[in-house]
């Protein structure tokens, strides 16, 4: 009764005991005159283990006593009002006046700045009622070798425990984060306090803080949720040595409702008997509901874990989290949201068959319990738990399961020291029974599982127990429809849904303790009785009556299938078959060939009785596969294999299909199949012929010479020209560049080409060309051959292109094809052009802050017109040119002086000089630009009767072209950006302008709706553009 009255939330009191007894309620009473705790989360609470009365409660930074005052050493605690399990008292295995405190970190309080983030355990002694005193403070619980609390691993929000077997010792369970992975750490709690030792079990992965963890109430399995993830992590745990084992997960099912979006798993709670445990889970915050969501502890895998996964019950009322979920004593599973309280009920049926109570009750504010619940160690509700220690009357019960309206002998017995026993038993013939000694036996006339409860009460106090007593349903014994035979006959009997069978009377039957005796010799009408007993050893009964008429034969296996399927057919009754198709066919089944629509009969006989039965066996229409032969291709063709059908089918390939492009002997098999599903199948064989070729290698020869053509090939060659002509391969001489085709005589045909380089030393090459003195000049001078310079030339040989760089007019000379023993010469003639000069140059001006100005900027060329590009920069932002100085201008240079201008202004600012930079070039390599900068002064300066002119204003012009629009900007001084976004706020597109730039853009792919903001330094335009129709 440790954890029989609740403290939690803002003023939330409740009690699982009646008014005036020990004894625990359905539903819970709300307490007045306990003083209040404020705690957001989980909390612990501490009742006298004997008669259920409030002694302490913690909020994990005080600890306070019924009266609301904090005990002796019980203030500034290591946790917080914020955390997922706070704390948890635990009654000491030895001692009744030592109550031990874990409490958990608070992570995510604002107040909590500062603190461990750690476990720390706390020893309280009772000196009275009342009177309590912390005696041990911060013990280390997942580092016990290290003397200092903030020497711990960083711990989580998680921390439960659970009795061993003797029901004394306790397993204590905390999980610790260090670095990218997570440990569950286990402390075993005896007589002689917290051992020296603790026991880890890695994860492998980062836990996150928040989200419950819980061992179930008999021990067995421990589980846990992170408060940011969809899983639940469930374990089977071995009490003796603390070991976990057969870990698996399963993903919290979304409801239609989150649209897909992240769940935030945060309470979980094992049934009483643990063989389901819950989680409470809901959307992000845009979402203001939340579910209760059952699974299968039996599950032994990941996959049927998940699969055991249903939605038990789910609450709307909006909280950021959903609300923690805890066993309470009295059985039923609880849920806390706000000011609503939620209850499981039947918690041990399937998750899908839970009754789930939306509100159970309800504070009045501004009371409320916000979304934590008191941790508890649940294997303390386990029967029998609490007598021993208390020295309150044990009663131990016996009641094994029995049949639907039958009784059960009741085997208990009772401490002497018992002075009243009430036994309880719902759904009986015997609701209760006042007796220090049970009753003899309890009927119950229905199917179900009840449940049994005993209060027993001595001079010490009251104590109470339940046991589960299972009531099997009968078996559904069925003897089947009443029957006819003829006289002299035979028929077949059959009883169904039990284990073993008996029938009476056994009479002409071949066996009466079968479920299918054959009934011999019939004489007369006969009512047979069938006694079935089920596996529990449950018994019904069910009657035949057999009477005295035609003899009626069965005939089975009608159907309708694919084409050349087996069919088994049956005739069944009497003693004797012969199917008029086959009379040498006598046996009762027979298995037959679908083809067209055949009807087949059997004439059965029993005694003198003879009847004829027919069974019908039909054929669907078959696909109608036209087969395919099997052929020969060339290597690189491609066959097409789609079936040719008579009717629509679907086409399943084994191997590539429906093009087949083999590069050897290949089958490829073709499954066609109706929509009857029935199927043929074809095979095609796909040889590939092989066909080899190799001509030889280009060559170079003189004119004249004659030349041998040869190829290597698997088959015999033919030669002729790019025109298809045939070539004497005995009398070939080119005169020229030919190019001569070797063709492969099979019908996969195969060909190869040969280059022929003909030299012809009688017609020389000749390159005429020009350039400027001391400018290099690159020459391409392509050549199958090589060309062999002369040495004065000091030119590479062979180079498709050389570079020379000549100061005179000079001829180079080669020979070309010299190392072929066949040559002719290659001369190059250079001219040489004047070098030219271009004058660019800007003059040092002074200019008025704040005016506008034209920069002049002198050009001359000495000779000719040139054509040159020039780019002017500005060493300051405060002078800005205007177009079209941002970007090359191309200009016409003459040998007069020309002048032009190029308008700017200069801007306020604080720089007094700017120099201007001209980056000039031209594509003619004869002329030399000469660029002469200039200096810009600044003149005047900005007062309130001359007002100063700081930019061309930011303007912007829309132009609605239907699926795109254009935007004409001009004016800002700095870079424009363009940004559209949708009436949601989301960002469609962005585009950056550089400053001073004038542009027309294009817009593409904008919404129904599009906010447009064009935003220039501190100017901005705000459009919002509605798309036409």
């Amino acid at each position: 009764m440790e954890y029989a009255t609740w403290v939690f939330g803002s003023g939330a009191h409740i009690s699982f005991l009646a008014k005036d007894k020990p004894v625990y309620i359905e539903h819970p009473r709300k307490l007045i005159n306990i003083p209040t705790m404020e705690a957001s989360e989980g909390v612990a609470v501490y009742s006298h283990p004997c008669t259920g009365e409030l002694m302490m409660y913690s909020d994990g930074r005080n600890v306070f006593n019924e009266t609301g005052f904090v005990i002796d050493g019980g203030s500034n605690l290591i946790g917080g009002e914020s955390s997922t399990q706070g704390a948890l008292f635990i009654t000491d295995p030895d001692d009744p006046d030592i109550v031990w405190l874990v409490v958990a970190p608070d992570l995510t309080g604002e107040q909590n700045a500062g603190r461990p983030h750690a476990y720390g355990g706390y020893k309280i002694l009772i000196e009275g009622p009342g009177q309590y005193r912390v005696i041990e403070r911060e013990i280390p619980m997942t580092n016990p070798d290290r003397p200092y609390l903030m020497q711990a691993d960083s711990g989580t929000e998680k921390l439960t425990a659970t009795h061993l077997e003797n029901q004394l010792d306790v397993w204590v369970a905390m999980l610790v984060t260090q670095g990218a992975t997570s440990r569950i750490i286990f402390r075993l709690l005896t007589k002689d306090g917290f051992a020296p030792t603790a026991i880890e079990y890695e994860l492998g992965w980062r836990v996150g803080p928040a989200g419950a963890m819980k061992f179930s109430p008999n021990g067995r399995h421990l589980a846990f949720v992170e408060g940011d993830q969809r899983f639940i992590h469930l374990f089977d745990f071995d009490k003796r040595t603390a070991r976990l084992s057969n870990a698996r997960s399963a993903r919290i099912p979304l409801q239609s409702q989150w649209n897909g979006a992240l769940s935030r798993a945060y309470g979980l709670s094992f049934s009483p008997q643990s063989r389901n445990v819950f989680v409470s889970a809901r959307g992000t915050l845009s979402f203001q509901s939340s579910v209760v969501v059952g699974f299968d502890v039996s599950a032994t895998t990941s996959a049927a874990l998940e699969a055991s996964g249903n939605v038990a019950g789910g609450i709307s009322v909006y909280n950021s989290w959903s609300g923690a979920l805890q066993l309470a004593p009295n059985g039923w599973v609880y849920m806390c949201a706000g000011e609503y309280v939620s209850r499981i009920r039947n918690a041990d049926n399937p998750p899908n068959e839970v009754q789930f109570d939306m509100i159970s009750f309800r504070f009045d504010a501004p009371t409320s319990g916000r979304i934590g619940l008191p941790s508890a160690v649940e294997s303390t509700y386990m029967p029998g738990y609490l007598a021993p220690r208390c020295r309150l009357p044990v009663v131990t019960m016996d009641v094994p399961a029995i049949c639907e309206g039958t009784c059960s002998p009741i085997n208990a017995t009772v401490t002497p020291d018992a002075k009243r026993v009430v036994w309880y038993f719902p759904g009986s013939t015997t609701d209760s029974v006042v007796s220090v000694t049970p009753p003899d036996r309890v009927c119950y006339p229905k199917a179900g599982t009840y449940v049994a409860n005993v209060v027993a009460t001595s001079d010490n106090g009251t104590s109470q127990f339940q046991y589960t007593l299972t009531v099997n349903s009968l078996p559904n014994v069925d003897a089947g429809e009443d029957k006819s035979a003829c006289f002299g006959g035979s028929i077949q009997l059959r009883a169904r849904g039990a284990k073993t069978y008996r029938w009476s009377p056994g009479t002409l039957l071949s066996d009466s303790t079968i479920d299918t005796p054959l009934l011999r010799n019939h004489d007369g009408p006969r009512t047979y009785v069938v006694t079935g007993i089920d596996t529990n050893g449950c018994i019904n009964t069910d009657t035949i009556m057999v009477s005295i008429g035609p003899f009626t034969g069965t005939g089975q296996g009608d159907t309708t299938v694919c084409p050349k399927t087996e069919v088994q057919i049956s005739a069944t009754g009497g003693s004797g078959c012969r199917w008029l198709d086959n009379p040498s066919i006598t046996s009762n089944q027979r298995t037959v060939i679908a083809e067209g629509t055949r009807t087949y009969r059997a004439e059965l006989s029993d005694g003198a009785c003879v009847d004829t039965v027919s069974v019908t066996v039909r054929a669907h229409a078959g696909p109608g596969l036209l087969r395919r032969n099997d052929t020969v291709i060339c290597r690189g063709d491609v066959v097409d294999i789609t079936p040719v059908t008579e009717l629509p089918v679907t086409v399943r390939y084994e191997r590539g299909g429906p093009k087949a492009a083999p590069i050897q002997k290949t089958q490829y098999i073709v499954h066609v199949t109706t929509s009857q599903g029935c199927t043929e199948s074809d095979t095609i064989e796909i040889d590939v012929e092989v066909v080899t070729l190799e001509a030889m290698s280009d060559t170079t020869i003189c004119a004249g010479d004659r030349l041998v053509l040869s190829a290597v090939s698997s088959h015999s060659v033919r030669w002729t020209d790019t025109s298809g002509l045939p070539i004497s391969t005995a009398e070939f001489r080119p005169t020229k560049d030919t190019t001569v085709i070797c063709t492969t005589n099979t019908s996969c045909v195969k060909r190869d080409t040969v280059e022929i380089s003909v030299i012809d030393p009688t017609q020389p090459r000749r390159i005429d060309t020009s350039t400027c003195a001391g400018v290099p000049l690159s020459l391409v001078v392509p050549s199958r051959h090589g060309i062999r310079w002369t040495a004065n030339n000091s030119l590479a040989f062979n180079a498709d292109t050389v570079t020379v760089t000549p100061t005179a007019p000079t001829t180079y000379h080669g020979r070309e094809g010299l190392e072929t023993g066949c040559y002719k010469d290659v001369f190059i003639a250079i001219s040489i052009e004047p070098l030219r000069t271009v004058h660019v140059s800007i003059p040092d001006l002074n200019v008025e802050s704040g005016e506008p100005v034209d920069v002049p900027m002198f050009v001359r060329a000495t000779q000719d017109t040139a054509r040159v590009r020039v780019r002017l920069t500005a060493s300051s932002r405060d002078f800005v040119f205007g177009s079209p100085s941002y970007g090359d201008t191309l200009i016409s240079v003459t040998p007069e002086v020309d002048t032009i201008y190029f308008p700017a202004e200069f801007f306020l600012g604080t720089d007094t000089i700017v120099d201007v930079t001209i980056a000039a070039s031209t594509d003619n390599l004869c002329y030399i630009i000469q660029p002469d900068h200039g200096r810009i002064l600044r003149e005047g300066c900005a007062t309130e009767l001359r007002p100063v002119k700081l930019g061309i204003p930011l303007q912007v012009e829309l132009r609605d072209r239907g699926e795109r629009i254009e935007l004409g900007i001009t004016g800002g001084m700095s870079e424009t950006i363009i940004q559209c976004f949708d009436l949601l706020g989301r960002l469609l597109v962005e585009r950056r302008l550089p400053a001073g730039a004038r542009e027309h853009v294009e817009l593409s792919g904008l919404a129904r709706q599009t906010i447009i903001l064009v935003r220039n330094g501190a100017e901005s335009e705000q459009i919002l553009h509605q798309q036409r129709e």
